[in-house]
């Protein structure tokens, strides 16, 4: 992909991670004054992969690289994230909207689908609701529709207890309730480097990014029109099957799928079937 305006290669690399994807490059570009790390493989039209709280690009990449053999597709990590800038806040959801529609003028992308997990999804819907002339399509994961109180007040507990005692205080019991307890028993290495990833997040940035998620805006999902698709897993008790079915109602033409055997981060879980789920649904 190339951007247009402050940008900086780190080269471009022949992994082969699948006999049908030539090529994975991982660059560095400067978005609204933060660098923002992505990568990108395959051809065609595109599709862009935002990742939720305390993520980066992996969360997303298992799938993305199925879908490369059919898109052209994009994963980034999110700033304050994985191998993107810390900066100071905001880390608001519209702020995080406004660094992927500037990643998209940069590369002179006008429509495109964007897949979000988590509260990447408010991200996807955000764009949708602000770009709906761009949004060729929408993908929700492990979406969120709105927070009950008794979920915003564990976000506020979650980040007085990281500002207290860093990420460490609340890893444990946080990872444990991420995943399909089947996952945890046949494989426990995804839940191992999800708690690693989450670790690495600087605390400052990760404080913000939970303050920014509890000031989410009010999003008109009536002005979302483009084919949506919600996924979720049939074990997220973060964002159950009910929250999914509210965005399935309130969001014209959309879908939603239960993705069986999976918890919160069914992109890890299960990413050969999500990516089926995709390719079947924008292939209608």
């Amino acid at each position: 992909m190339r951007l247009h305006g402050q940008f900086q290669s780190r080269g471009e690399s022949a992994i082969g991670f699948s006999a049908d994807i030539r090529e994975r490059s991982i660059d560095v570009a400067t978005i609204n004054g933060a660098r923002i790390a992505f990568e990108e493989a395959g051809s065609g039209d595109p599709m862009v992969f935002v990742h939720g709280l305390g993520g980066t690009l992996h969360v997303w990449w298992p799938v993305a690289q199925q879908l490369a053999t059919q898109w052209k597709v994009i994963a980034y990590d999110s700033r304050g994230c994985g191998r993107s800038q810390v900066t100071p806040p905001p880390y608001t959801i519209d702020a995080l909207t406004d660094d992927l529609i500037s990643l998209l003028n940069a590369a002179r992308i006008d429509k495109v689908i964007v897949c979000g997990h988590s509260s990447g999804s408010l991200v996807a819907q955000r764009f949708a609701q602000r770009e709906s002339a761009r949004a060729a399509g929408l993908v929700l994961v492990g979406a969120i529709s709105r927070f009950a109180e008794e979920a915003r007040n564990k976000f506020k507990a979650r980040a007085a207890a990281t500002a207290e005692s860093g990420i460490d205080g609340f890893i444990d019991q946080f990872i444990k309730g991420a995943f399909h307890p089947q996952t945890h028993e046949q494989h426990p290495q995804i839940a191992s480097l999800t708690r690693d990833v989450i670790l690495r997040n600087d605390r400052d940035a990760y404080i913000a990014a939970i303050n920014g998620l509890l000031e989410a805006p009010d999003i008109d999902r009536s002005a979302i029109t483009c084919p949506t698709l919600v996924l979720v897993g049939d074990e997220d008790h973060a964002t159950p099957k009910a929250m999914a079915n509210e965005l399935g109602a309130t969001i014209p033409n959309a879908s939603v799928q239960v993705v069986a055997t999976t918890g919160h981060w069914c992109t890890l879980e299960r990413p050969k079937e999500i990516a089926s789920q995709i390719q079947q649904f924008f292939s209608k």
